[in-house]
């Protein structure tokens, strides 16, 4: 099978495309037109050229693909309108409401408003259906007389089991109540039954009576999902047109078991009021927080013995007048309940926000939802008795206004009324109380007055938005916009706006009110429906099973903490009922997040089943993404035994599998819906009128201008020779006759042969690709991918093979070691190349003079020498180091070494070996001490000691620290070495060459030379990329190792460390080619390559790493990030390290990466994600100590994960074409 990467860009037919009307096939063939594509092009151009611009870019292709992205999603969006709008006039009856949705009102109202119910007519149908299907067996039958009467009978059984099941369906009739204007605009009350159903115990009223308390809590439930269009609806547009497939796409059809991914955009608010009468003020307190505590007992304890566990309780936040938030999870409010109680009345007395987070699993049993629950306090007290007065007079009218006032309730929260204005009640009783509570407030807020309230709460409501709008949280602004543009109409606005006008005026206002709400729907309708709100689904749902895990992984840790207080109190621990009930609370949630993540996998493979992708912004991230959602299910534990998720190294796979995969579909969906966005110019219009009213300025989200821009002048000439640039002869030509600097005149000359050259080419080349493609949607998405890859192709334009090849193939300049002395005695196929010595694969492709300045400066921070000084050594002992493994791809294919593996060889001859191992054993804990700088702990050195490693296990500073432990540790050393075991020491060690700190192995091998039978014994563990990848740098090091090795015809394909390092190399390029870590498959390439002396291929691999292209860069800014964050990680692990460290060093070091990395993501070149990463980069701008800057890191690293994928994967894809050999066939 050969490994390519054309592999990844091919996908087959799937069953989708070939369900495809033909109608729609021609559509699409007419769709594709040259003589648009031709036109686009030029436009662009003369865009690009326009004659007010000042400068120009050093590379065209990054500004021309952002352009074609654009056109694009226009073209993708009119296409989407046109469908819609056929949909809607072909459906007109689906799309205004759901068949099976009927609204009445009720004889209730508050504010001027009336209250209405609506409820699902799907049960009452059923009977119906029933009997017409009854009757016509019945007319069937009488034509058959031999069979007529047991049919009978069978349909008398079936009708009274009908006749049940319409009973129980009657029964368990579900109804929503609400203001008249928020009612009206529920087209489907199946979307607010499956949520409302599943929270039906969050939801259900509760009337008591508690310590001398009356408490009645009722509840309101809103959430944009609520408002969308009927599911009838969107099943038809599915099966209208493959754009819209992906809403419900394993069949086309919408089953009542299945909802659309964009549905989890956003997240559920439900508001508790809390009513409490009673004559003593903290009476009724304390009755609210039982009635909290009791909701939050049953999501984290009682809801879990059900069969029907969904819930996942998070944390209660009370708010202080401060801004500073208090969490309490369960644990804490069961530990801490007086202070939580205080906290509670603190919070209720100073009307601050009282608010609880939970998950929960949606209807169709793969949707993760989140829930916000605002708590409501309202407190009255009750009228006293009235004794019995024997006139009616005596009742005077002051004690009349007294008890009154005392009747009406008092709210605790601010604005709490503003609820019922977008949210829904789930029964009648609900509904009453809530008028009792807010019946005083009628004279304030009436008919009139209405409007003015009603901004008010859509002016809050909208703070949140812009907030959110402003961290670029896409998904979350569209749908409230949504949610917002459906409630807002011209029968709900302030009349004070219509003060002074005629009613023709009036009327007109209205109109144009209403025709400017309908075009930010229609523009909001397209964007829910877009791939965009797809990804963003998918993100919330990777985040929520993330915060899951860390629910799982808190519960977990306090658990085992309350074992061990147990144990210290009782001294044993007993398996309590508890104990029991949290592991099937762990078998029962990992059976929901099995649910979760198979359903997001079966849906990003199902929507990447086609022939082209429909967008080009997931496109070289799809094989990524593939790998990451199946490793998921791969290492995810069984759900019968999701307790590993937490407790094994696995479960850590699975985390960062996952947490990988959230962010990069929260990237693509931003951008996916922020060119959406960018064309909905009434929300834009609407978005800006409510920043200027509240206020809100728009984000800071300007990035620096790249230096790379040529300041246009006077055209500049350059020769060409057979559709070739001579790069050296124009810029020759033009410094003399213009006389411009020579870097300037290279841009200029590059850039004007991109246009007029490279740019035609290309676009011809990509034009026909297109037109003899089968199938192509949208020809822009090609358009934009080819020039994607062609904007990083510019890069290498400033190279050419011929020089590469002179830089790096070296083959020709490799000679073979003669073997013309004694101590070449049997000693083959050793080769030296400019001082370097080793097999043919260690230095092929070598820098010689980087080796040799690395060896120097790593030989001055080591001791090469043994370490215990009073014990006489053979002549022929010595030390010295070596370097192995990717250490040679240093600079060409590595630009920074963030990691080096290095052998020191202890070489020591005698006569016993027990004698000898002694003294290896010595040495090994004598250089550790001296790397610790056991005596000088507080002042800075150039190595900073990590751990001694012995086999498998791990000695930290501390126990080094102790020299009590010199028996201990060396006792292990030589249990390792006579076992040939790994000894290796981890440090961090500050290189004069490269200027910072690097990540350094250090193997410690023992090669005992018996003197009297001149026989040698190695002392360390078998690796066969030993011998095929050190290089040693003086040839009496070379052939003692090799001897000690016994060397033989490695060349051979036959011989056995050949063929054990061969399988190894298959083994690596098999799983970094699944897992597309091609960077880390490139460098097994180049060592499969260099064990077969294969040349072929390297030229394009050297492309791909060059320091000067956007792909080189990233590669090697992600490899520093991750170095810098172990650097500060070892800091943080030890005291010492931080007073050994060179500060100016770190420091300089990690300004570094950090820079380096936002080179890359403001860089012009840069074509993917447009701009969404900013939202990560919050962080930065704090104060530079270690914890904020380690959380910088941290999130640069999370970036630069998701960016070098879709780089390296656009890198790759045309480098193959260019030779297809720079993969290896196996």
């Amino acid at each position: 099978k050969e490994l390519r990467m054309e592999d990844h860009g091919s996908f087959a037919e799937s069953s989708i495309l070939k369900t495809v009307d033909a109608i729609e096939s021609d559509a699409v063939q007419e769709y594709v037109n040259a003589n648009d594509i031709e036109q686009e092009l030029a436009s662009i151009l003369n865009a690009f050229f326009d004659a007010q611009r000042d400068t120009l870019p050093e590379n065209p292709f990054p500004e021309i693909t952002k352009r074609f992205r654009l056109t694009e999603a226009r073209v993708r969006r009119e296409k989407c309108q046109s469908i819609v709008n056929s949909t809607m006039n072909q459906n007109a009856e689906l799309f205004r409401q759901s068949p099976t949705t009927q609204k009445q009102e009720i004889p209730m109202q508050l504010f001027g408003k009336t209250f209405v119910s609506v409820s699902s007519t799907k049960h009452k149908l059923a009977p119906r259906r029933a009997a017409s299907t009854n009757s016509h067996h019945h007319n069937r039958d009488e034509d058959d007389d031999d069979h007529s009467e047991l049919k009978r009978e069978v349909e008398s059984q079936e009708g009274q089991d009908q006749n049940l099941k319409d009973m129980q369906a009657e029964k368990d009739e579900f109804k929503l109540f609400g203001l008249d204007y928020v009612v009206n605009k529920i087209s489907d009350i199946h979307w607010a039954e499956g949520i409302c159903r599943i929270l039906q115990p969050i939801l259900s009223p509760i009337q008591v009576t508690m310590d001398e308390c009356s408490v009645n809590k009722i509840s309101l439930i809103s959430a944009p999902i609520f408002f969308y269009d009927p599911q009838p609806f969107l099943s038809t547009l599915a099966r209208q047109h493959i754009l819209f497939s992906h809403l419900f796409p394993s069949t086309r059809q919408c089953a009542d078991s299945e909802w659309p991914y964009f549905m989890c955009c956003g997240q559920i608010d439900c508001h508790h009021h809390v009513a409490c009468s009673s004559g003593v003020f903290q009476k009724s307190m304390s009755s609210f927080i039982k009635i909290v505590q009791q909701q939050i007992y049953w999501l984290s304890v009682q809801s879990k013995k059900s069969a029907e566990y969904r819930f996942f309780f998070k944390h209660l936040i009370v708010d202080n007048h401060d801004r500073n938030q208090q969490y309490w999870t369960f644990r804490e409010i069961k530990e801490n309940r007086t202070k939580f109680e205080v906290s509670i009345k603190h919070a209720v007395v100073q009307k601050h926000a009282i608010r609880m987070i939970f998950y929960f699993v949606g209807p169709d049993d793969t949707l993760l939802f989140e829930c916000e629950t605002w708590w409501h306090f309202h407190y009255r007290q009750p009228p006293n008795p009235q004794p019995v007065q024997p006139e009616a007079a005596k009742y005077n009218q002051i004690d009349a206004m007294k008890d009154a006032k005392r009747l009406q309730w008092n709210s605790f929260s601010i604005n709490s009324h503003f609820t019922c204005y977008h949210g829904l009640f789930v029964n009648e009783h609900d509904v009453a109380v809530y008028i009792d509570l807010f019946e005083h407030l009628e004279t304030e807020i009436n008919e009139v007055t209405f409007g003015t309230s009603f901004a008010d709460w859509q002016l809050q409501d909208w703070r949140d938005t812009l907030d959110a709008l402003n961290q670029m949280k896409y998904g979350t602004v569209v749908a409230y916009i949504y949610k917002f543009a459906v409630l807002v109409d011209s029968t709900n606005l302030d009349r004070k706006k219509f003060e002074g006008l005629s009613q023709t005026q009036i009327r007109d206002r209205r109109l144009k009110i209403d025709r400017f709400r309908d075009e930010v729907l229609q523009e909001m309708r397209l964007t829910l429906y877009s791939q965009g709100q797809l990804f963003q689904g998918f993100m919330n749902c990777c985040l929520r099973m993330m915060e899951m895990w860390r629910i799982f992984d808190r519960e977990l840790n306090e658990h085992e903490q309350q074992m061990r207080e147990q144990q210290q109190r009782r001294g044993t621990v007993s398996e309590s009922n508890n104990n029991q009930l949290q592991e099937a609370d762990y078998r029962v949630a990992g059976q929901w997040m099995h649910k979760v993540i198979h359903g997001v996998v079966q849906r990003f493979n199902q929507i990447c089943d086609l022939y082209y992708p429909l967008n080009s912004e997931y496109m070289h991230c799809i094989p990524r993404i593939k790998f990451l959602l199946a490793r998921c299910m791969e290492n995810a534990p069984p759900w019968t035994d999701w307790r590993k998720m937490v407790k094994e190294p696995m479960g850590r796979s699975v985390w960062n599998c996952c947490s990988e995969v959230q962010t990069m579909f929260d990237m693509l969906g931003d951008t996916m819906i922020r060119d959406e966005l960018g064309m909905c110019i009434s929300a834009r219009k609407w978005i800006q009128k409510r920043r200027e009213l509240l206020n809100y300025n728009k984000p800071n989200l300007a990035f620096k201008p790249t230096e790379n821009r040529i300041v246009i002048q006077d055209a500049i000439e350059y020769n060409t020779d057979e559709n070739r640039i001579v790069i050296q002869d124009a810029i020759e030509y033009n410094t003399q006759r213009r006389q411009f600097p020579t870097t300037i005149i290279r841009q200029a000359t590059l850039l004007q042969y991109a246009v007029e050259t490279e740019l035609d080419r290309w676009f011809s080349d990509t034009l026909f690709d297109i037109l003899s493609s089968s199938h192509a949607s949208n020809p822009y998405i090609k358009m934009t991918v080819e020039a994607q890859k062609m904007a990083l192709q510019f890069e290498s334009y400033k190279q050419s093979d011929a020089e590469i090849t002179d830089e790096v193939i070296n083959i020709d300049e490799i000679e073979l070691v003669e073997n013309e002395t004694i101590a070449m005695k049997d000693i083959h196929h050793l080769y030296t190349y400019q001082g370097l010595y080793g097999y043919i694969s260690a230095l092929l492709f070598v820098d010689a003079k980087a080796m040799q300045d690395l060896h120097e400066d790593m030989i001055s921070h080591i001791p090469m020498k043994v370490m215990r000084n009073e014990l006489h050594l053979g002549s022929d002992s010595r030390v010295f180091l070596s370097f192995c493994g990717e250490v040679a791809h240093y600079p060409h294919f590595d630009i920074g070494i963030d990691h080096m593996d290095m052998i020191q060889t202890v070489a020591i001859s005698g006569s016993s070996f027990e004698d000898v191992v002694d003294t290896f054993a010595t040495h090994c804990w004598l250089l550790t001490q001296s790397l610790f700088n056991i005596t000088n702990l507080k002042h800075q050195s150039s190595v900073i000691f990590i751990s001694l490693n012995i086999g498998f296990k791990e000695y930290g500073s501390e126990v080094i620290r102790n020299k009590n432990n010199e028996s201990l540790i060396c006792k292990m050393i030589i249990q390792a070495a006579k076992s040939r075991q790994a000894i290796n020491l981890e440090l961090k060690i500050a290189s004069d060459v490269l200027n910072q700190y690097i990540s350094v192995t250090l193997h410690l091998y023992l090669i005992y030379h018996e003197s009297v039978n001149d026989w040698y014994r190695l002392c360390w563990p078998f690796q066969t990329e030993v011998i095929f990848t050190s290089i040693f740098f003086e040839i009496d090091d070379a052939i003692t190792f090799w001897r000690a090795y016994s060397v033989g015809n490695i060349e051979s394909e036959y011989n056995s460390e050949h063929k054990d390092y061969h399988r190894e190399l298959t083994q690596k390029l098999q799983d970094y080619h699944a897992s597309c870590d091609l960077d880390e498959y490139l460098h097994v390439a180049l060592r499969y390559k260099a064990l077969y002396k294969d040349c072929s291929g390297v030229v394009e691999i050297y492309r791909l790493f060059d320091k000067s292209t956007m792909c080189g860069m990233c590669i090697e800014a992600l490899k520093q990030l991750r170095l810098a964050q172990t650097l500060l990680d070892s800091k943080k692990m030890c005291p010492y390290f931080k007073h050994q460290m060179n500060s100016r060093m770190l420091n300089q070091q990690i300004k570094g990466s950090l820079h380096n990395a936002e080179e890359i993501l403001f860089s012009d070149a840069f074509t993917f994600f447009d701009r969404t990463i900013l939202r990560y980069l919050t962080e930065h701008g704090k104060e530079e100590d270690d914890e904020t800057m380690a959380d910088v890191v941290d999130v640069l690293i999370k970036v630069m994960n998701c960016v070098k994928s879709p780089i390296i994967m656009a890198c790759t894809s045309w480098l193959t074409r260019k030779n297809e050999n720079m993969f290896i066939s196996i």
